[in-house]
């Protein structure tokens, strides 16, 4: 059991590794926490606020659910949310990826970090 354990964090730590080379910015990349699978790292959000995209960054570990991400990202936009007089709990988050920035909601079950993780290259939100 142990070490299948090590062996799936191995790979892991090998992923991880190849995603954090592809991506340039430091600030983007993702560690691994303490034993077992968990990791961590920062992702950039983006909200469009009267015609112009507003940038947030929010950290998450692997586990981190998009139901459990919406919160923070409201607490985070708050002042463009209140101005604009928008209903913060039909917010819902947007993976944009691929070449032609094919568009996808997120379940709520889903976790963005692992997702970004699986994309090879950091997405957009």
């Amino acid at each position: 059991m142990a070490e299948l354990l090590e062996r799936r964090r191995e790979a892991l730590r090998v992923e991880i590794s190849e995603f954090n080379d592809r991506n340039r910015l430091q600030l983007f990349r993702i560690e691994l926490t303490g034993e077992g699978d968990e990791y961590s790292g920062h992702i950039r959000f983006y909200y469009l606020s009267n015609g112009q995209e507003v940038a947030k960054v929010v950290r998450l570990t692997s586990n981190t659910t998009t139901t459990e991400l919406v919160p923070l990202l409201v607490e985070k936009f708050h002042a463009y949310i209140q101005a604009e007089r928008r209903y913060p709990e039909l917010f819902n988050v947007v993976m944009k990826h691929g070449e032609r920035g094919e568009e996808r909601h997120l379940r709520g079950n889903e976790r963005p970090l692992h997702m970004t993780l699986l994309s090879g290259v950091p997405p957009r939100f």
